[in-house]
């Protein structure tokens, strides 16, 4: 089973960081963006994250007026996967990435607008690999 959370303000919908998690897993969600969104407006944001997954997570807009940023890895991640990661219309970017030791992507498919220029992954700072 799915859940659904409809996505209807201009904020940050979900905020995990590594003193509320250690470890984190969110599975089996679905967002639906239904109103218009700032470029400060994300989706999922996870905070210094470690030993996180995404699994069968999707994203996106009703229309493409409604997309805002997906999921934003900031600041040090350690130990991340994103499986079956499915992302469409988003806005702005699909994945920003700050910085990580260890960070998997498995599978998915991130379907950007037609209408704008957006990109799929942006690397904000240097990894270390």
């Amino acid at each position: 089973p799915i859940s659904s959370i409809i996505w209807g303000f201009d904020d940050t919908l979900i905020e995990i960081n590594s003193t509320m998690a250690y470890q984190y897993t969110i599975r089996d969600l679905q967002i639906v963006s239904v109103s218009p969104k700032s470029s400060t407006s994300r989706a999922i944001v996870i905070r210094d994250g470690y030993w996180g997954l995404l699994q069968r997570v999707m994203i996106y807009a009703d229309t493409e007026a409604n997309g805002g940023a997906a999921i934003h890895l900031a600041g040090m991640q350690s130990g991340c996967t994103l499986r079956d990661v499915h992302i469409w219309q988003a806005q702005y970017y699909a994945l920003q990435i700050d910085g990580g030791a260890e960070i998997r992507i498995e599978g998915g498919r991130w379907v950007g607008q037609r209408a704008r220029l957006t990109h799929g992954i942006v690397l904000t700072q240097q990894t270390f690999l």
